[in-house]
């Protein structure tokens, strides 16, 4: 069983994504990178096939935590105004000074689609169904179409190795079936709107294909 500091506040992340919605036009950076935070606790209680998506995921969420701390940070308190700034200023694609913030809440963003597709899986099985193939239907819906030949083969082998949905409540502290489901459920139902006003952000900036 997995350690208790381990363990994954998925009640946290579901509370905090419901705080990152500003109005129907913005997203708040702080609640959501408190959320995705925890939400990377998660990986490791799945075992070394989600590598490939927690240390990428952590690097990302310290370059955002680094742009809110920078002098530039009351630029990057809302998506809006943060794609707005970096797009007026041509900062995107520039990385002189590190990566910028509109192309590392990308690769978040997408991550998250990622993240999403697979708990709405795990709601869907029974307590003694392996995760393995609603994991990799997960990964070829989403990630998969960022990623080159040799990565998608390892992860597809890798997914073998994950624990039925039953063995990860309990590496959660999870022991009631219907408590496991309703946090699912309420998770996906306030990280939905959040990856949606994103994407439309994204999508009226024109940057869903920064490189």
């Amino acid at each position: 069983m997995a350690d208790v500091k381990c363990r994954c506040d998925l009640e946290l992340v579901s509370d905090s994504f419901s705080r990152c919605l500003k109005d129907d036009r913005d997203i708040l950076i702080d609640p959501f990178l408190v959320g995705y935070d925890e939400l990377c606790r998660l990986f490791p209680l799945l075992g070394t096939v989600f590598g490939f998506v927690a240390k990428d995921v952590s690097d990302k969420l310290s370059i955002m935590h680094q742009h809110r701390q920078s002098n530039t940070g009351p630029h990057y308190i809302t998506v809006d105004s943060m794609v707005d700034f970096e797009t007026t200023s041509g900062l995107t694609t520039t990385t002189g000074g590190g990566p910028s913030g509109s192309r590392t809440l990308l690769r978040l963003h997408r991550a998250l689609q990622f993240i999403m597709a697979f708990l709405r899986g795990v709601r869907s099985l029974k307590s003694d169904e392996k995760l393995s193939g609603i994991a990799a239907e997960a990964y070829n819906s989403t990630l998969a179409a960022y990623h080159g030949w040799f990565v998608r083969q390892g992860v597809q082998l890798a997914m073998y190795t994950l624990p039925t949905k039953h063995e990860l409540a309990i590496r959660m502290g999870l022991k009631n079936e219907d408590e496991y489901n309703k946090i699912l459920d309420q998770l996906c139902d306030n990280t939905q709107p959040v990856y949606d006003k994103i994407q439309t952000i994204f999508t009226e900036y024109n940057v869903l294909d920064l490189p």
